[in-house]
C-alpha cells in the first residue's frame, strides 16, 4: 500500500511539474535565469512530495484531506486510494461513453446507419459491464437507447446482421428517463 501510495504521489508531482514547465513554455530555460515567483510555483509540486513523504498524516492530495495529531492507517490511505481510483474509472468510462455517442452521433450524420448502431450498441454493452464498481450517467443512456430506437430500423432496412437488439428499446428509454 504504502509503495503504491507514494508512486502514486510522485506520478503526480511529475505531472504537475510537466504540465506547469508547459504552461510557461519553460522547457529550454535553466533554472539559474528564472525569477523568484516562477521558481517557487516550479518548486511547489516537489514541495507537496515532500510533504506527503515526510508527513503523511497531514496530506492534501487531490480530492481528500488526510489531518490527524495519531498519523494515519495504511488502511485510511489504502481507502482514499481506491476511492480516488474508482473516481478516475467512473470519469474514464464517462468519457469513453460519450466518445462512442459522439462517434455514432458522426456515422448518423453521415447516414451509415449500420456503423451508428453499432457504437450505440457498445455504449450499451459497456455501460453493462463491471457495475459493481461505477454506473454509466443516464443521461448517456437515454441518449443512446434513444437513438438506438431510431436508427435501428434504418440499419435493418439495409440489410445489415449486424444491427440486431434483443431488448425492448422504448420500454429501455422509459426505465431511464424515470
Amino acid at each position: 500500500v504504502e509503495q503504491h501510495y507514494y508512486s502514486r504521489q510522485l506520478t503526480d508531482c511529475a505531472h504537475g511539474l510537466q504540465g506547469l514547465i508547459k504552461r510557461r513554455r519553460l522547457k529550454d530555460v535553466e533554472l539559474k535565469h528564472l525569477d523568484k515567483t516562477t521558481t517557487v510555483l516550479l518548486m511547489h509540486p516537489l514541495l507537496q512530495l515532500r510533504q506527503a513523504c515526510c508527513h503523511p498524516h497531514v496530506v492534501r492530495s487531490g480530492q481528500w484531506v488526510l489531518n490527524r495529531k495519531d498519523g494515519v492507517s495504511m488502511d485510511a490511505v489504502l481507502d482514499q486510494l481506491i476511492k480516488k481510483a474508482r473516481n478516475e474509472c467512473t470519469d474514464a468510462n464517462r468519457s469513453r461513453l460519450a466518445s462512442l455517442n459522439g462517434m455514432a452521433g458522426l456515422h448518423a450524420i453521415r447516414n451509415d446507419w449500420v456503423a451508428a448502431v453499432t457504437s450505440y450498441q457498445e455504449v450499451l454493452s459497456l455501460a453493462k459491464e463491471r457495475t459493481d464498481l461505477f454506473q454509466a450517467d443516464s443521461m448517456q443512456l437515454i441518449h443512446a437507447v434513444h437513438n438506438l430506437r431510431l436508427m435501428l430500423p434504418k440499419a435493418i432496412e439495409l440489410g445489415s446482421g449486424q444491427a440486431v437488439y434483443d431488448g425492448d428499446l422504448e420500454k429501455q428509454e422509459r426505465e431511464l428517463r424515470e
